[in-house]
């Protein structure tokens, strides 16, 4: 026999068998492909959490370098067990998180508000990874857009045959 755990893919095994008979040794070749495990069975993706967010995205406009902005997404569990939000993780490190439930029960809504400190200039867009105990969809993600701008306060000045004037 084979143990093919953790080692998916094409084998070649060799044995040899030693014996009392007149040919004392003798070789065998074993060749196979080892197919990997499924995730899950159909049977444990139809009892799933199913995370469904209302919204995968949102543009922020112009804010300035540094400065926290926030947006709260709404998210129901469309499966037949608890959904559990294990984690969410961004690139930058510029996102942090608060859910409104940490256990959510199949049919209800709950929110995931995220707090987005830009820390680069010019168009950003941040993908936020939502990792959940979802067996369809394990990890959900989230863009945040932002046109991330040094100061909000400098004044721009417009000419219109007449002296500067701030807008």
């Amino acid at each position: 026999s084979y143990n093919s755990a953790g080692r998916p893919g094409a084998f070649t095994k060799t044995i040899t068998v030693a014996s009392n008979a007149s040919n004392t040794s003798l070789l065998l070749t074993i060749k196979g492909t080892a197919a990997p495990k499924p995730a899950a069975t159909p049977e444990e993706l139809a009892a799933s959490p199913r995370m469904q967010l209302q919204t995968t995205g949102f543009a922020f406009g112009k804010i300035e370098k540094g400065q926290a902005v926030s947006r709260t997404f709404t998210f129901t569990n469309a499966g037949k067990t608890d959904l559990t939000v294990k984690g969410v993780y961004s690139a930058c490190g510029c996102v942090t998180h608060k859910a409104s439930k940490t256990t959510v029960k199949p049919g209800e809504q709950a929110t995931l508000e995220l707090r987005y400190t830009p820390r680069s200039l010019n168009q950003q867009n941040e993908t936020v990874s939502v990792s959940t105990n979802d067996l369809n969809t394990r990890t959900q993600t989230i863009v945040l857009q932002a046109n991330v701008v040094e100061s909000l306060t400098q004044q721009n000045m417009l000419r219109e045959q007449k002296p500067a004037v701030p807008f």
